[in-house]
């Protein structure tokens, strides 16, 4: 298999319509650095995949995941974090290795201030956000920290509003709206503004129900029956994987729906097409103003090979599987 990390060929990424993006942006995101410390920061650890795939890919030493974040305002938001500790558990249970810190974030939400500058907004004491600065610290631009988002953008944008000097060694890799406001970013719409305004920005959009993305629409593929034959089910971290099943939504529905942006980690080529856009302002929503441009820092997937992600996902937990059993 291709090292992407090492590679001294860049990876060519077709932009919009056709056009090759230009030759200093060859390396403004993609690929990322090798063993790149990364924050994950979600919601609902029972509908998909990624925590425990993230999981994995630091404990075969490929990443260094160093902090798991809960963030969600509505009302199940303690029975994540406990789920969460639940899964944390399992995992040592099991023998993991190189597993990270667990921060329940916050079941709050940013308010935009009345003169609609993100400057003015005030910041709240959340020990994820800390962390996120103390890392991100350490970063640089070019070997930045990596933070996979696939709910509520809360407690990353809080970080900035903490420390705004981080915001160049910061890339956000989530599953939310880049050019339209979807599910994950109308949880906390101004902390997707901030986001999308401060930082530099992978989006893999959502859409509305009846019109879904296309590249959310292209998860990696995991059946229930293939983790009953691949993965060891004396490992109480694989039988969890197994027999977790959100009980009213139907998910994880044999796929992992927040997995896109961890796919990228390592797999740079799992989408194939991509838009580019820049920050422009704040429009009088509170939304953030975007103009289409080949030097922007959002990068907003448009189309993905889905077997790559689907093989990827699948070599790192076989090779978790083989250092467990």
């Amino acid at each position: 298999m291709k090292d992407y990390f090492f590679s001294i060929v860049f990876l060519f990424i077709t932009v919009g319509t056709g056009s090759a993006f230009s030759e200093k942006n060859k390396l403004d995101l993609l690929p990322l650095p090798r063993h790149c410390i990364v924050i994950y920061d979600n919601d609902d650890h029972r509908d998909v995949y990624t925590d425990e795939y993230l999981m994995a890919l630091s404990g075969v030493g490929e990443i260094q995941l160093k902090g798991i974040v809960t963030t969600y305002s509505p009302g199940e938001y303690p029975k994540f974090v406990k789920g969460r500790k639940y899964i944390m558990d399992l995992a040592l249970k099991s023998g993991l290795k190189n597993l990270p810190e667990l921060f329940s974030g916050t079941n709050k939400k940013l308010t935009r201030p009345e003169s609609n500058r993100i400057e003015d907004t005030e910041p709240l004491d959340i020990d994820a956000s800390h962390f996120i600065v103390s890392q991100a610290i350490k970063a640089s631009p070019e070997k930045p920290l990596v933070i996979i988002t696939g709910g509520q953008l809360t407690s990353v944008a809080n970080a900035c509003l903490l420390d705004p000097s981080i915001a160049d060694k910061v890339v956000v890799m989530g599953v939310f709206g880049g050019t339209k406001i979807d599910y994950n970013a109308a949880l906390d719409p101004w902390a997707w503004t901030i986001i999308m305004s401060r930082l530099r920005v992978v989006s893999i959009p959502i859409g509305p129900p009846d019109k879904r993305a296309t590249v959310y629409m292209k998860p990696p593929l995991v059946p229930k029956e293939r983790i009953l034959n691949d993965l060891d089910q004396n490992v109480p971290f694989f039988r969890w994987m197994y027999e977790k099943k959100h009980p009213s939504n139907g998910l994880p529905a044999e796929a992992d729906f927040d997995g896109h942006p961890a796919i990228l980690l390592t797999r740079p080529d799992y989408v194939i097409r991509w838009k580019k856009y820049e920050c422009t302002g704040v429009d009088q929503k509170g939304y953030p103003l975007l103009e289409e441009n080949a030097d922007g820092k959002i990068w907003q997937a448009e189309d993905a090979d889905q077997q790559i992600a689907t093989d990827e996902f699948w070599r790192v937990m076989n090779k978790l599987n083989s250092k467990l059993f």
